[in-house]
């Protein structure tokens, strides 16, 4: 089982997506040069401002709808029972590794589940073996937490960052309404 409240990406969208995308700056570029280039910061800004409410939207759901499961969260006790290793390199070559402990845990009512345990174990690199209570949604055990209150952290961070691009796109907008009087 998953420890996410969301099944993943919606796979079906990507096509239309990449086909939409230069089309519309192809769009934007045809009106910059022929209607003046208030177009491109206009276009863009409304395109960014929508794009960024739509992720502001998206994460406060999934927020709201985790928290609503974990409110009323069990506590079953839980064990590290493996730890992933993720590397990563940039391109200057600068190698990143994260860690990643995988928890089982027994619910109340006997089922087993094991998931990727994201936030709440401490030093996950030497994690393994760990034991430590599992705090889970009784309706859906795939959503789970080591530690609730940093469980809440990043999806605050997440919320403020796409809060603040929604104000980069309103504040990119005027520009092209200038640029095109």
């Amino acid at each position: 089982m998953s420890a996410s409240v969301t099944s993943g990406t919606p796979r079906g969208l990507i096509g239309p997506t990449l086909l939409a995308v230069p089309a519309y700056v192809t769009l934007l570029v045809w009106l910059g040069l022929d209607h003046g280039w208030g177009w491109g910061p206009l276009g863009g800004g409304l395109a960014w401002t929508a794009l960024m409410c739509w992720a502001v939207v998206t994460a406060s759901r999934e927020r709201s709808c985790r928290r609503t499961l974990l409110a009323a969260a069990l506590t079953a006790p839980g064990r590290v029972v493996a730890v992933q290793e993720h590397t990563s390199t940039d391109d200057d070559g600068t190698t990143s590794t994260t860690y990643v402990p995988v928890v089982v845990f027994t619910t109340h009512d006997g089922r087993t589940v094991t998931g990727q345990c994201r936030t709440g174990i401490r030093d996950p690199r030497r994690s393994l073996g760990v034991t430590c209570p599992i705090h889970y949604a009784a309706a859906d055990p795939a959503v789970f937490t080591a530690n609730p209150v940093t469980d809440r952290r990043p999806y605050g961070c997440g919320l403020f960052l796409t809060g603040f691009m929604v104000l980069v796109g309103l504040a990119v907008t005027p520009v092209g309404v200038i640029g095109l009087q």
